[in-house]
């Protein structure tokens, strides 16, 4: 039987040999597009978003700018930076309807067009250097150049004039800069969408599922069968010729890897192609501007800070955020909730007004909260394409068990998952793309290790062929003699 399974397994891998080459060949170069876009890609400026400090007076400000300007309602309603001032930014509407508004927190007046110019200004404080501008482009729905997994919509493209083409992509409402890429950086993404996800398929999905899944098939085979020669052989001496005997070595390191990135490839193609979560989660945190228009007394203490953060949020009633900085290492930063009708400091949290909204609009009670924690940084639960940080992770224990993740400056969901999506995404997040090493080594030392084993593995396939090809020039040989005898 033992026999049998070898020259089964033998057969397998002697057979499939040219079709493995040819996966492994397109996996591995586009593969490594992936670290590579990243390395040729344009170095940023800064990597958090700009900020501003105010006082507490600013809240009469708010309420002024929205009395003098008869303000009813919104989504978001906050403070912004834009060059030596601060900004009222107010977000109505949603998908192609949505607007953002920008008052003066001094003049109390609208700004008009403010939102391109609020881009132009944010993309410029993530940019090296003063490049010249050639135009802005407003994106309000995913495509091909701005697919659906980068989350957040709608976005300002600014075109550069510089020698690379330089593009920054910036969303206003979070002052996040979504990506900065050059043609260098453009062209290992198109190199990636095209031979790695095979992209330029979408329309055809049933061929880009057949296609992705048969290159994936022919890993798996190579890797399984590898294994068994490996598990089932006993080497009692060394191995003479060296093409073999590294390919032995090489194969012991790599098995494992290609077998891993060929099951959690296979899941993610299915899981992306097939599953679409029917349980969406959705708040409605619409507020009504009329509230906040009454100027209020803040207290001594409140007036003698200076707040990073200042947003509308609701609770019982209308209140204010204002987030102070911490002052140095040891103090923490501090959130204060003021009354909009009496400028009395309340005692709320940014996690009870989470928990209480959620209960409310979703129907949940207290007891159904599982767990809730501040999220400093991204996890496979929640990709660094949301580009907020911190949120707040709430662990629900409902009928999908959701995971929702609360911007504390908004109150607004950010994202949510359920079981399934929390599965694959650990699965995609450490099986293929290795993030258990970004803790360790960093988001750098993850890609150098990756490109190491995506060598070796090209390295191995050519190994590979070449012991196949050698063996078959070795059965020619005592033909040939024998034909000439």
């Amino acid at each position: 039987m033992r026999t049998q399974n070898l020259k089964l397994a033998r057969k397998w891998h002697l057979l499939l040999i040219w079709p493995a080459l040819l996966s492994v060949l397109i996996y591995v170069l586009s593969s490594l597009a992936h670290p590579v876009a990243g390395w040729v890609g344009p170095e940023k400026q800064r990597f958090k978003a700009p900020s501003f400090q105010v006082d507490a007076k600013v809240v009469n400000s708010i309420a002024s700018i929205i009395k003098h300007n008869q303000l009813t309602s919104a989504q978001v309603a906050k403070l912004v930076p834009f060059e030596n001032e601060t900004l009222f930014q107010v977000t109505q509407g949603s998908g192609k309807n949505l607007t953002r508004r920008y008052f003066s927190i001094d003049e109390h007046k609208e700004l008009p067009k403010q939102d391109s110019k609020q881009a132009i200004w944010l993309a410029q404080q993530y940019v090296m250097g003063s490049p010249k501008v050639k135009f802005v482009e407003y994106i309000t729905k995913f495509n091909e150049v701005y697919p659906k997994n980068n989350r957040l919509l709608p976005v300002y493209k600014i075109h550069y004039q510089t020698a690379g083409n330089l593009v920054a992509t910036v969303h206003t409402e979070s002052l996040a800069l979504v990506s900065l890429n050059n043609d260098a950086k453009r062209l290992m993404k198109r190199i990636f969408r095209m031979f790695h996800t095979f992209d330029w398929l979408n329309e055809y999905e049933s061929i880009r599922l057949t296609l992705i899944a048969t290159l994936l098939s022919l890993i798996l085979v190579m890797s399984i069968t590898g294994f068994y020669f490996l598990l089932v052989m006993k080497r009692k001496r060394l191995i003479k010729k060296t093409e073999r005997r590294w390919h032995q070595r090489l194969a012991y390191v790599l098995v494992l890897p290609l077998f891993l990135f060929s099951i959690s490839g296979f899941y993610h193609l299915l899981h992306t192609s097939i599953y679409t979560p029917k349980d969406n989660l959705a708040l409605n945190n619409e507020l009504d501007l009329a509230l906040w228009k009454n100027e209020v007394v803040t207290s001594d203490h409140i007036n003698s800070l200076s707040f990073s953060d200042v947003s509308l949020v609701q609770g019982s009633g209308p209140l204010y955020r204002l987030r102070k900085d911490k002052d140095n290492q040891q103090s923490a930063k501090q959130v204060y909730f003021l009354d909009a009708n009496t400028g009395q400091s309340l005692k709320y949290s940014d996690q009870g007004l989470a928990h209480t909204n959620l209960t409310q609009q979703l129907s949940l009670t207290f007891e159904q909260i599982s767990r809730s924690r501040w999220l400093y940084g991204f996890e496979p639960g929640y990709s660094f394409k949301n580009k907020r940080l911190p949120v707040m992770k709430i662990e629900l224990l409902d009928e999908k068990n959701h995971h929702v993740f609360i911007d504390p400056i908004t109150q607004n969901l950010v994202d949510s998952n359920n079981a399934v999506l929390r599965l694959e995404g650990y699965s995609f997040s450490y099986l293929h793309m290795w993030g258990w090493l970004k803790p360790i080594l960093g988001h750098d030392g993850r890609d150098v290790i990756f490109t190491v084993i995506l060598m070796l593995t090209l390295i191995l396939s050519l190994l590979g062929l070449r012991v196949h090809l050698a063996a078959k020039r070795s059965q020619k040989i005592p033909a040939v003699v024998l034909s000439k005898a």
